[in-house]
């Protein structure tokens, strides 16, 4: 009977410790299983790298190209970016020495293309050619009312609408734009130059 119970009693503890391993085991498998971050971004209007939060994280690691870690309890991070090229943004969470894979996006900071300089000889408005341009958009404005709009590949624009005829001052925008699609460039600001009509 004794020995009985002795086994029983064994049994018991063998039980409870595996039992004990198995909790354990859980518990480090939630946690080398930490999450990568996702939905990160980076907002050129208010300079801020965002992400979601990663369930369990206390801190987490954002690297910028080659640059060194940056380290926030946040889930964003305040980084302007104002010249133009290529940025490599990563960023990992972590807790208790594990680490979680990098989540990683590529941001382009475009080129803004230089601003026509517009000059006008009789009907004609014209403009040296801007590089990596592919179009020119161009707004006639006169009173503060547009009279025409239209896009062109060329450096010239011909004032041929015959409201052109009548008395007034007709400024003329002309944008440079890259091609579509192409973002390591962004468009110009607006070259200008004013016609004048008199009776």
């Amino acid at each position: 009977m004794k020995k009985f119970k002795k086994i029983t009693l064994m049994l018991s503890i063998m039980v409870l410790v595996l039992s004990i391993l198995l909790v354990v085991a859980a518990c480090e498998k939630k946690v080398d299983s930490l999450k990568a971050p996702e939905n990160l971004v980076y907002s050129s209007s208010s300079k801020t790298i965002s992400w979601s939060a990663v369930s369990g994280a206390t801190m987490n690691y954002v690297k910028i190209n080659d640059g060194d870690e940056i380290s926030t309890d946040k889930v964003y991070l305040g980084y302007s970016i104002t010249n133009p090229g290529s940025y490599t943004i990563s960023v990992r969470a972590y807790k208790e020495d594990i680490y979680s894979e990098y989540t990683t996006i590529t941001y382009i900071q475009p080129t803004t293309l230089s601003t026509p300089n517009v000059s006008i000889s009789g009907t004609t408005a014209s403009w040296d050619a801007v590089e990596n341009a592919a179009q020119y958009y161009i707004k006639v404005v006169s009173s503060s009312e547009t009279v025409e709009t239209t896009t062109t590949t060329e450096t010239t624009f011909k004032f041929t609408n015959v409201q052109y005829l009548l008395p007034g001052a007709y400024t003329i925008s002309v944008i440079a734009q890259p091609a579509e699609g192409v973002e390591i460039y962004a468009e110009s600001s607006e070259g200008k130059a004013t016609k004048y009509v008199t009776e």
